[in-house]
């Protein structure tokens, strides 16, 4: 395993579309969705077997930071950083970027969102091994594209183009342009063409080629990533740098800011299962059906009911007549939706924590 290798791992996300189980309190990231495993420790337990646990840093929410310590009792607390305020995924990377800069000059990091569901984990490992390796030897930023499974327009797509050479076994090719979250229309076209690949949004690269990368494409963010390297320099606990220099770092997603506008971009396509988990519809790609094709994760009665989505550890179910509905519990709180509604499940979290909703 590379002593210059480090992993961010990205756990701030608020993961609104999993409400009422994933709340304020306790995002997305922190949730076993399985019952078993929460997908932080997941995320956790794959780096594990390509790097040590001193080279893994986890960035959430301050307010997690309980959390994170919870559930990664052998992380060291060094590595564990809260930020003061969610500003997306650039200020975060940015972040990690001056982080290992600060720990091993001549460093490299992979960085990565915490809820997402990967496996076999051998064949993640593998995948990040070779981006190491690729990037490295092409001075440049590196992604993670996975094949299409049907033309969905809630992912971004990466347009691939000619190899660009063979490391650790796999085969890496350029990225021509990064496409954001398509129509309908252009996400059927993208996956006819057999020449897209979802963005999986785990980047890798030197840490300096990060830092040249940030600071070319994104001026303000630049300025941030320096600010924060000079505090670091000194001392000041990375916590404390996202108090002090947050505010004045930009919203925005480092797809946007940065790799979108990179000079040079490559990828390797993934030879593992993902599922980004973005919704309740989720389980059932993950849990098993009964015969009439409803998830069930608690005790659910059902009489002519089809297709349905019923996750209530805590509260005993039974629907009659009712097909394609999505019914999720957590503590007092009962959500009724169609699956294809969740998209906007948001709007909704938004209207009842305006009415002073608890659990929110």
């Amino acid at each position: 395993m590379g002593e210059n290798r480090y992993a961010i791992i990205m756990a701030g996300g608020p993961g609104k579309r999993f409400w009422p189980l994933s709340t304020s309190a306790r995002p997305k990231p922190f949730l076993a969705l399985d019952g078993r495993e929460t997908l932080l420790r997941a995320c956790y337990r794959r780096l594990r077997g390509l790097l040590p646990a001193e080279n893994i840093i986890v960035i959430a929410a301050e307010a997690h930071a309980a959390l994170v310590a919870e559930q990664l009792p052998e992380l060291p607390p060094e590595n564990r950083v809260g930020e003061a305020e969610g500003k997306d995924s650039a200020p975060c990377i940015a972040l990690g970027t001056a982080l290992v800069a600060a720990r091993c000059p001549g460093g490299a990091l992979a960085t990565l969102p915490a809820d997402q569901i990967i496996a076999p984990a051998d064949a993640f490992a593998r995948a990040l091994e070779c981006l190491f390796e690729a990037t490295a030897a092409h001075e440049c930023l590196g992604a993670i594209g996975i094949a299409p499974a049907e033309p969905a327009v809630r992912f971004g797509y990466l347009e691939i183009g000619p190899a660009e050479g063979r490391f650790g076994g796999m085969d890496v090719v350029r990225v021509l342009r990064f496409k954001e979250k398509p129509s309908a229309e252009a996400a059927a076209e993208y996956v006819r063409s057999g020449r897209y690949l979802w963005n999986a949004g785990i980047f890798v690269a030197p840490a300096a080629v990060m830092a040249d990368a940030i600071r070319r494409h994104c001026a303000p963010l630049g300025e941030a990533l320096d600010e924060f390297g000079r505090l670091l320099a000194r001392g000041v606990d990375p916590t404390e740098v996202t108090r002090r220099c947050y505010g004045a770092a930009p919203r925005i997603s480092f797809d946007y800011a940065v790799a979108e506008k990179a000079e040079r971009v490559i990828a390797v396509h993934a030879p593992f299962a993902w599922d980004d988990v973005g919704d309740w519809r989720a389980l059932r790609r993950h849990c098993a059906a009964d015969a009439d094709g409803n998830v069930v994760v608690g005790r659910h009665a059902g009489v002519a009911t089809r297709n349905a989505i019923v996750y209530a550890p805590d509260l005993d179910v039974a629907t009659l007549g009712v097909e394609d509905l999505v019914i999720a519990q957590a503590g007092r709180t009962l959500l009724v939706a169609r699956p294809e509604r969740l998209d906007e499940l948001k709007t909704l979290v938004e209207k009842v924590a305006r009415e002073g909703w608890e659990g929110v």
